[in-house]
């Protein structure tokens, strides 16, 4: 107790010599990082021990710029503390120590909850400092820019050239991500004029924000100017920023073209392209270019590195490498919540509901905290295998999380009942939700589609457009299997004709498969591979094999035939084909074709 008397008291370097040791752990906790357990220790045990407030202990602020030294990175994320700690500081007269305010201005800046009421309390520090230097205007800007508030930056950016304040590269980076938001990119220029007044047009870093403000004002051809002017300067990270633009930009081909020249050009990709060119490969489902980035990433790259194996992992599960993703899971070193989530989503996606749920019991077991992601992933994987018994269990944790009215969840809660079958439990879960959104209505229309009440799901899309939600690719997903399920080919053909015709929506494979479905049950076998043959798009497995289930019920033995062809050519181990072509030639009495038809399945399978 002595000692820490001393320390407080004394000198400088007993208070970090102090702030070394062990007895943070006599204070209250309040976070649960080391640095924040040790400030509120000292702010504790001083107060037991003085019979004046531990704030007042000096009015030398050298001991308070080492104490938020030591635990400002941590308690930064709880804006009460920040504001604790700013508050007794104020009391102990230390708020005109321009160093110690631009320290607590960064404070609330890494502020993570309330980020509008953190800004406005830095807000309200800078405004009443005595002195303000470069650093107290770029904390505050770039303050102002991470969360958004473009204009606020460029009026303190002008404020700040009004006050005849040097401006410096770091000043020139917060402002040009300000302006990244900003509606138009005039205001960019406008920047970017002044930095090439000041003579900054040639440094590496400003170049690259150049490029990345450019690209998010949606103007492609300035930043493809601005990253040429610097060819004999740009790093990795340069390449990296206008890979992404061209990604942001809708042009994902010349991003893995520019990618080549990277290589060409002997610069070595960072674990940031490759995260950013795996992102592209997420969005667009492309395979092939994942693992094509994949053999250019070593494997001491994805042990090392979490946020880089669980880019991978996740392009993997979004583009179908099921079995790539499940090696690559069990594979890792160190898994967190973002790898049990892709990897649960990836079994939940391949039918297999009960290892996924294995998978979250060892999760939990292990002590990885839940969110609303890994919720909806497990919920999905219990909707894959009609796992209701579980589907509750989950439903019951997440009413006690507090989490039932959350979007994401309660969507998926939706899905869950409807896939069992339970439309009532569903649509009970559909009104809970606080805001009801296109996968919301999708969902509940699914769910009465699937129970067989066709009236109540076309009722819901009609109440869906009353009020103001517009129909999406998915929720014609959801209305053409609600007519499949029901036979209703009529109308099943009417809503198809209406998405490009009254709503501009362009006809997905998913969409052709049911409309194969449709017309097959209707036996119109020859109509349906006509739709087939003038479908825009490349036909799939699943809609041959959807044809060949449609001859096998019909007895259609040339057509059948010419579709587990196709199956056999894009996937010879689809065991569902092999079995409806041999049930086929049986059905027309062609017994020894319907035993080699399973013998080729047998051989194959035991490979």
């Amino acid at each position: 107790m002595v000692a820490l008397l001393e320390a407080l008291s004394l000198s400088v370097s007993k208070v970090e010599s102090w702030c070394l040791c062990r007895l943070y752990a006599l204070g209250p906790v309040s976070c649960k990082s080391q640095p924040c357990r040790l400030f509120w220790a000292i702010m504790y045990v001083a107060s037991l021990l003085l019979p004046w407030p531990p704030w007042k202990i000096a009015r030398n602020a050298r001991p308070w710029r080492v104490l938020i030294r030591q635990f400002s990175s941590y308690v930064g994320r709880a804006l009460p503390e920040a504001k604790y700690v700013h508050f007794h500081m104020v009391a102990g007269g230390l708020d005109r120590d321009l160093f110690l305010s631009n320290m607590i201005m960064r404070v609330y800046d890494k502020c993570e909850s309330l980020k509008e009421g953190a800004l406005a309390e830095a807000i309200n520090i800078f405004e009443r400092m005595h002195t303000r230097n470069t650093v107290s205007w770029n904390t505050l800007i770039a303050a102002c820019a991470i969360r958004s508030f473009g204009s606020l930056a460029l009026d303190l950016f002008q404020r700040m050239h009004l006050c005849d304040m040097v401006r410096d590269k770091a000043s020139f980076i917060s402002i040009l991500n300000a302006c990244e938001g900003l509606p138009s990119v005039l205001q960019g220029m406008l920047v970017h004029f002044e930095i090439v007044e000041a003579g900054l047009d040639t440094d590496i870093m400003v170049v690259t924000t150049l490029v990345k403000m450019y690209a998010g004002c949606k103007s492609l051809a300035d930043s493809v100017c601005v990253f040429q002017s610097v060819l004999s300067k740009r790093d990795a990270y340069c390449w990296t920023v206008m890979i992404a633009a061209y990604i942001q930009c809708g042009y994902s081909k010349r991003a893995f073209q520019l990618f080549q020249e990277m290589l060409q050009e002997k610069i070595k990709p960072s674990n940031a392209t490759f995260v950013t060119l795996l992102s592209a490969c997420t969005n667009s489902g492309a395979l092939h270019d994942g693992r094509m980035v994949r053999s250019c990433i070593s494997n001491g790259e994805i042990n090392s590195d979490i946020i880089l194996a669980n880019a991978l992992l996740t392009m993997y599960q979004k583009c179908g490498g099921f079995l790539e993703a499940e090696e690559l899971f069990f594979n890792m070193p160190k898994r967190d919540v973002i790898s049990y989530t892709s990897m649960i989503a990836t079994y939940a996606e391949q039918g297999r509901g009960y290892e996924a749920l294995f998978l979250f019991v060892k999760m939990r077991q292990l002590g990885i905290a839940v969110d609303v992601y890994i919720f909806s992933s497990v919920l999905d994987a219990c909707a894959s295998v009609a796992a209701l018994i579980e589907g509750r269990i989950l439903h019951h944790e997440i009413v006690e999380n507090g989490l039932e009215w959350d979007a994401i969840v309660g969507n998926a809660l939706v899905s869950l009942y409807g896939e069992c079958g339970i439309a009532e439990d569903a649509y009970e879960a559909f009104i809970k939700l606080t805001e009801q959104d296109w996968i919301s209505w999708s969902s509940i229309i699914d769910a009465y589609g699937n129970q067989g009440h066709i009236s109540k799901a076309f009722k819901l899309f009609w109440e869906m457009q009353r009020q103001g939600l517009q129909p999406t690719v998915i929720t014609f997903v959801s209305i053409l299997a609600a007519c499949s399920h029901a036979g209703l080919l009529h109308e099943g053909l009417c809503y198809f004709i209406s998405m490009p015709k009254h709503y501009v929506l362009i006809p997905s494979s998913e969409h052709y498969m049911y409309m194969i479905d449709l017309i097959g049950r209707a036996g119109c076998i020859n109509d349906a591979q006509r739709f087939i043959d003038g479908m825009p798009m490349q036909p799939s497995v699943i809609l041959w094999n959807t044809l060949l289930g449609a001859c096998k019920v019909h007895g259609f033995v040339e057509v059948g035939h010419l579709a587990a062809k196709y199956v056999f050519e894009m996937n010879p181990v689809v065991e569902a084909a092999h079995l409806a072509l041999s049930n086929l030639y049986a059905s027309v009495g062609r017994f020894e074709e319907a035993m080699a038809a399973r013998k080729d399945w047998e051989t194959l399978n035991a490979f």
